[in-house]
């Protein structure tokens, strides 16, 4: 009964954690004799941490996945005010130099006619900064980054929900598989999620930097 106990209380200190998998082979894990030996309320105890840890780490990476989406949806919304804005300038840059190359216009209204030039240079200036302001926020860029963020976010989750489900469910909740199998899938899922927020930093420096 001694050994039980015992045997139980080294069952609770032994809680996956974030280490990479080369920390793993100095580490001794608990074999199939241990874990039965435990008394049965303790070893679903240990499932059901690893179970709760396991998930919140699994919505942080459907919770990314979605504002992932709301990001994209913000800067595609940017972008295409920022389009609409250079569209309009340039088709009023247009109009303004067709009125002051218009010869009539001269005759009838001397005074619109000669303050027509200063105004197309006006409008044409500001349209530069338009475009100017819209290449340097990269809008489209940045949307692109959150579009293909969201992709490996969602992939991930749904791959690590997937195996959760399929090694760990289907055993009774104080097994050995069980446990063997959650303890796997949670080193991996914290695996993933550092290798997918490294992947997110490199693919936002990857974008191309705004034409000056």
């Amino acid at each position: 009964m001694g050994d039980d106990k015992s045997t139980s209380a080294a069952l609770k200190r032994k809680r996956p954690s974030e280490r990479s998998s080369e920390d793993l082979r100095s580490l001794v894990g608990i074999g199939p004799q241990a874990w039965s030996a435990a008394e049965a309320q303790d070893r679903t105890q240990q499932l059901e941490e690893i179970n709760e840890i396991y998930h919140i780490l699994l919505d942080e990476l459907y919770n990314s996945a979605n504002l992932c989406v709301e990001k994209y949806q913000s800067f595609v919304r940017a972008y295409t005010w920022w389009r609409r804005m250079v569209i309009v300038g340039t088709s009023v840059v247009a109009a303004v130099n067709l009125l002051a190359s218009a010869g009539h216009a001269q005759s009838s209204y001397p005074r619109i006619h000669n303050a027509l030039p200063v105004t197309a240079a006006v409008c044409a200036v500001v349209l530069t900064l338009l475009a100017n302001l819209e290449s340097f926020y990269a809008y489209q860029n940045k949307a692109q980054v959150y579009r293909e963020s969201r992709e490996l976010f969602l992939d991930a989750a749904r791959d690590m929900d997937r195996l959760w489900n399929t090694y760990v469910v289907p055993f009774p909740s104080d097994s050995f598989e069980a446990f063997s199998n959650a303890s796997e899938l949670y080193l991996r899922i914290v695996n993933q999620d550092r290798e997918l927020r490294t992947k997110f930093k490199e693919l936002a420096k990857t974008q191309p930097r705004p034409t000056k």
